[in-house]
Formats: structure tokens, C-alpha cells, sequence
């Protein structure tokens, strides 16, 4: 902060300089020691300093950001700075998919339990997980409940997955349109000759 401290009053000062009345010449040297201010500013800007945790990290080998990413997910700074990266050989990864693929997991859904959720690459090959919606799908199919009746009453009926696979379908026909004042020109017409019957 020192540096930068330093060089904006350099650089406020020649700004004031510049104002004077002073020769040609003058003003150009003025100027291009401004813009060398100004260029040793931004790189004084953008060189923030590492914190003790950072520098630690790079001492073991991992790279600040890893560091700071582990932190705010929960980890503490010590193992944060301290825990070397899991590596998986390439062999390695495309035995494990191929496993995966074996027990019909798809190749996202392996790596995102892998990458994102931390799982053991064991169970995140071989564990077939159905989620809740999948399971009461099952049933809801099993008591007669198509896909789309199922999904209306849990998305837009707010009724819980049970509910909406064991609530038997209305049996009530379903309304249908009456084309009959189709024949009359319009609903208007078709009003005025129900009213006169």
C-alpha cells in the first residue's frame, strides 16, 4: 500500500504541473513520466499481496486458489494448506467408467459424485441410486398414474410423491366442447336460439 500511496501523489503532482504554463518540451516530458506513473500504478494494483495461508499452499506445493476454495467449503486452513491433491491415472478413471457404465450409471452422474460430492469412486461406480421421484414414479405407473398426471399433481398440485402415486385418476369424463354453435355463426347466435327453445 506504501508504493501505491507513493505513486498517486507523483502522479497528482504532475498532474498539477501540468497545469502550469511551461514550455512544449516541458509538457512532453511531464507526460510521459504521467503515463509511466499511471502503467507502474496499475501493476501495483494488481499484484495484491499473499496472505500467510496462500503462502503456505505454495509451499506445499497447491496453488492459493485450491487453498482459498477449500476454506470456504469447510475444510480448516491447516489441512486446507496442507492436503496434497488427489490424483487418478487416467487408467485408472477409465476402468472406474467402465464399471460405471457396466452398472448403468451414466458417465456424468459418476463424475459428478466423484468430483462435486466427494463420494468414494467405489460407490460412486457401482451404487444405483434411485431418487425419490424415480421410486414413486415406479409406483404411481403401477396403479394406472401416467408420467404427466403424476408430475402435474407433484409440480403444480404441490401434493407430496406419495400422494400423487396412490390417488386414483377421477373417473368423471372429461369435458368436451360443445361444437353446436359452430353451426349458428358464433356463441352470441347460438345463445339466442337455446334461449327461444
Amino acid at each position: 500500500m506504501n508504493e501505491i500511496n507513493r505513486l498517486k501523489k507523483r502522479r497528482d503532482f504532475l498532474l498539477q504541473e501540468m497545469t502550469k504554463d511551461i514550455s512544449d518540451e516541458a509538457m512532453q516530458k511531464l507526460g510521459q513520466e504521467y503515463q509511466k506513473v499511471q502503467r507502474r500504478l496499475r501493476q501495483a494494483r494488481r499484484k495484491p499481496k499473499k496472505s500467510a495461508l496462500a503462502l503456505k499452499a505454495e509451499a506445499n506445493g497447491l496453488h492459493r486458489n485450491t487453498c482459498y476454495t477449500r476454506v470456504e467449503q469447510g475444510m480448516n486452513e491447516k489441512e486446507a494448506s496442507e492436503k496434497p491433491l488427489e490424483s487418478r491415472s487416467r487408467e485408472e478413471m477409465a476402468y472406474w467408467k467402465q464399471v460405471a457404465k457396466e452398472n448403468g450409471i451414466n458417465i456424468n452422474t459418476f463424475l459428478s459424485r466423484v468430483y462435486d460430492s466427494k463420494m468414494d469412486i467405489r460407490k460412486a461406480a457401482t451404487q444405483k441410486h434411485l431418487s425419490e421421484r424415480s421410486k414413486w414414479l415406479a409406483v404411481a405407473k403401477k396403479n394406472g398414474i401416467k408420467e404427466n398426471t403424476f408430475d402435474g399433481r407433484v409440480y403444480k398440485q404441490n401434493m407430496s410423491y406419495e400422494q400423487a402415486a396412490t390417488k386414483p385418476v377421477s373417473k368423471r369424463p372429461r369435458k368436451t366442447f360443445d361444437d353446436d354453435y359452430l353451426l349458428y355463426g358464433g356463441l352470441e347466435e347460438y345463445a339466442d336460439e337455446i334461449s327461444q327453445l
